[in-house]
């Protein structure tokens, strides 16, 4: 089985305004057929889709119907995320998280991923509660990822649950209190979560 590259697991959550050669590209893509899959993405990309520049940033992630290039991807997710798309922050996140082209550089990674949660991207969440919870460019910080996590629940992220049962085993009752302060004032500004975090951070440092 082929591997789905993370800029491609990334967004195809994350595609609101799915137009028809975007969901043919998705058709093919599930099929095998990435060629097809990149020539229907580069109809509405060249449209200025934003949806669409990130799928084919995936497709150059992987080398699947065109030349592998991490350059061209980080190049497609950085026109995407100038246009405004929350997913492109999240997509440039994974690549200094995972160093994909790009030397490895967790502070940045955090910066891409607040900056996606800052423009509603959910898939953002999780990303930045793993930073937290593994102490990755970060000190390690279980509440703050725990909150994360269960906001990621309430935003229907797939993978949310398992995260959030999984850090919750390891947290302490007087922890997991803390953790569901900080949950409700995220639950109460969704949009305000990573400022709510920064003044969480602030206040516990």
């Amino acid at each position: 089985m082929k591997r789905i590259s993370l800029g491609i697991l990334c967004s195809l959550t994350v595609v609101t305004n799915v137009h028809a050669d975007i969901a043919k590209g998705k058709a093919a893509y599930e099929q095998y057929d990435f060629d097809t899959a990149y020539q229907e993405y580069k109809l509405e990309a060249d449209k200025g889709n934003t949806d669409a520049m990130i799928l084919i940033g995936g497709l150059y992630e992987d080398g699947h119907g065109v030349e592998k290039s991490y350059d061209k991807a980080l190049e497609l997710y950085q026109k995407a995320a100038e246009l405004g798309n929350g997913a492109a922050f999240n997509s440039m996140g994974l690549m200094y998280r995972f160093s994909r082209g790009v030397e490895q550089d967790y502070t940045k990674a955090i910066k891409m991923f607040e900056e996606a949660l800052n423009r509603k991207n959910t898939d953002a969440l999780t990303n930045l509660g793993l930073m937290y919870e593994r102490g990755y460019g970060v000190s390690d910080n279980k509440i703050v990822a725990w909150a994360l996590y269960n906001q990621g629940k309430t935003m229907k992220n797939p993978d949310a649950v398992k995260l959030f049962l999984s850090v919750e085993m390891g947290m302490s009752k007087d922890d997991i209190a803390k953790a569901r302060d900080l949950y409700r004032e995220m639950y109460k500004s969704p949009e305000d979560t990573v400022s709510i975090l920064q003044m969480y951070l602030d206040k516990n440092d």
